[in-house]
């Protein structure tokens, strides 16, 4: 049985997926009223989410963004701004959702645990110079509120992906088509910005890396429940069903590709380059940045250069090729001694010098 305070109650008086009219808006303002007073509790606590957002804005206008020695204000008061718009959004989903009495106050009850306990904890660690998350200074029972904050997140997790699925039932929302599928489209971007999250709870941050971050994907998801049924609704009061039902699909397709493309530079980064010293005859090693294929040319260039047409040394690095005798071209030097050319290494520059070596 469906709650009277949920829209669909009364779609057979008033119908806001009709033609464009001001009248729409108004409906849709009763409604949403109707549904804030339904959930007092979320909705207050939506409030108090904002209220401490305030408070730590002004602690960063005070303090700085940051408050030794792991503290991050701005970080505070970004994320309980987004508790308490994601709270009074779920005001307004949770009696569109369908549920019985029963399973409305289960409901409420499994997310109030994350979002109470996420606006105090938050807060109060950043202020005390903590990370509230993974703290590496905190004491024993810092951590222990970590761990906590970790398993709040996860209930969270598991009641909205319950909540999202009542959306993709027929009989919900089924003479407001369009924006159930807003909320259908916003839904999976919620659970694609659950994933991200688990998968930084996983990393102990948001950094991959030294440039990939996380928080993006994640924030562009979890908002996407407010924005693409958003949409939607300008949809229904700005043009007809007919033509609004193809506009939510480009919509919602768009955000979800936006929110994939936000991963594409973590998921795609190359290999960090290795860091391979190639022994020199001098000793310090010549560097090369690279991957094998990148190698070559630094050893060939630091390999001493050998006379052509004689055979290869078993140790390129350190060698003593004796050339057959030869003459020497320049009158007033003695021809009946025999000379030869050994080639060494240099000992600084590193590369083969002749040395003329007489016999007799």
């Amino acid at each position: 049985m469906k709650d009277q305070s949920e829209p669909g109650a009364s779609a057979g008086a008033h119908n806001t997926e009709g033609p464009a009219g001001t009248g729409a808006i108004g409906r849709l303002a009763v409604h949403a009223r109707a549904m804030f007073a339904s959930e007092r509790g979320l909705t207050a606590l939506g409030g108090v989410g904002l209220v401490i957002a305030f408070v730590c804005l002004v602690g960063v206008g005070v303090h700085g963004p940051l408050v030794p020695p792991e503290g991050k204000m701005l970080d505070a008061a970004t994320f309980t701004f987004g508790v308490a718009i994601f709270t009074l959004t779920m005001a307004l989903l949770l009696p569109m959702a369908g549920y019985s009495e029963t399973g409305r106050r289960r409901w409420r009850a499994a997310y109030a645990m994350f979002a109470a306990y996420g606006l105090v904890v938050e807060p109060v660690q950043a202020f005390r110079g903590l990370d509230p998350r993974f703290t590496q200074v905190g004491g024993v029972v810092d951590q222990i509120a970590g761990a906590v904050f970790g398993l709040t997140a996860l209930v969270l997790t598991v009641a909205f992906v319950f909540l999202g699925l009542r959306f993709f039932r027929s009989d919900v929302l089924e003479d407001r088509p369009i924006l159930r599928t807003g909320i259908r489209y916003g839904t999976v971007a919620v659970w694609m910005s659950f994933g991200v999250g688990i998968a930084m709870s996983v990393n102990a941050g948001r950094q991959v890396g030294d440039a990939g971050d996380l928080m993006l994907t994640h924030a562009l998801g979890v908002h996407g429940i407010q924005a693409v049924p958003a949409v939607a609704l300008l949809l229904i009061w700005a043009t007809a069903v007919s033509r609004s039902s193809g506009w939510i699909h480009v919509a919602g397709a768009g955000w979800l590709a936006a929110c994939t493309a936000a991963l594409l530079p973590i998921l795609g980064r190359p290999a960090a380059p290795r860091d391979v010293s190639v022994p020199r005859g001098d000793g310090r090693g010549t560097r090369c940045l690279g991957h094998c294929g990148g190698l070559r040319a630094p050893v060939l260039a630091s390999a001493p250069q050998r006379p052509r047409g004689h055979a290869r040394p078993l140790n390129p690095w350190r060698r003593s090729t004796v050339l057959p005798p030869i003459q020497p071209r320049t009158q007033g030097i003695d021809t009946t001694a025999s000379a030869s050319i050994v080639w060494t290494s240099h000992p600084r520059a590193g590369s083969s010098v002749p040395k003329r070596m007489c016999n007799g």
